[in-house]
């Protein structure tokens, strides 16, 4: 079973339901993952994160080496926290309601175990 967590957009009864664990897609395209997710935000702050990597591998000189290695930490924390950076996106987003964590096989049973929790509360 896998965690996910579901947020309801109650005008156009939309709803987003994300996935919690590594996002394979996040650490190979992080930047772009968090695009076209429309995730602003987080793309941005992956963007400047990178760039200031650039900057301080090159002001002091850094092994190549060791820029590889920290390049790598930074691509797997992007695909162990782009479900919370998504999350966050939507948080901010007032539209969405947060109708919490549930424990499901796929994303379709989530909504439903999720909307069931909805409208029993």
């Amino acid at each position: 079973m896998n965690k996910y967590r579901v947020f309801y957009h109650e005008s156009s009864e939309r709803a987003e339901v994300i996935r919690y664990g590594f996002n394979f897609w996040a650490f190979f395209f992080d930047v772009l993952y968090f695009l076209f997710k429309g995730a602003w935000r987080s793309a941005l702050m992956w963007f400047a994160g990178f760039m200031f990597l650039a900057i301080m591998s090159t002001l002091f000189n850094l092994n190549q080496y060791v820029t590889y290695i920290i390049s790598f930490a930074f691509k797997l924390y992007c695909g162990f926290d782009a479900a919370d950076c998504l999350a966050g996106e939507l948080r901010l987003n007032k539209t969405y309601r947060d109708l919490g964590f549930v424990f499901a096989d796929n994303e379709s049973e989530a909504l439903a175990l999720a909307l069931r929790q909805k409208d029993a509360a």
